[in-house]
């Protein structure tokens, strides 16, 4: 089993492939990406502060990693 620093580089990583692919431009690209850091962030905030459990962002990190490039 990965460690959770593994699963979110990976999930980050396969996000931001699917961006790249589907993206018009650069511009959509860096737009893409700053949402991302935002909620990512916004989210490990949340945990720290207990406005999150971890099993809800457990949740999410596996709905992330279930979505395929198309």
């Amino acid at each position: 089993m990965r460690s959770p620093p593994n699963r979110v580089l990976a999930a980050t990583d396969k996000a931001s492939a699917i961006v790249t692919q589907m993206a018009a431009d650069d511009g959509d690209i860096d737009s893409a990406r700053q949402t991302f850091m935002k909620n990512a962030t916004a989210g490990k905030d949340a945990v720290q502060s207990g406005r999150a459990d971890c099993g809800t962002v457990e949740a999410s990190l596996t709905r992330l990693e279930q979505i395929e490039q198309e």
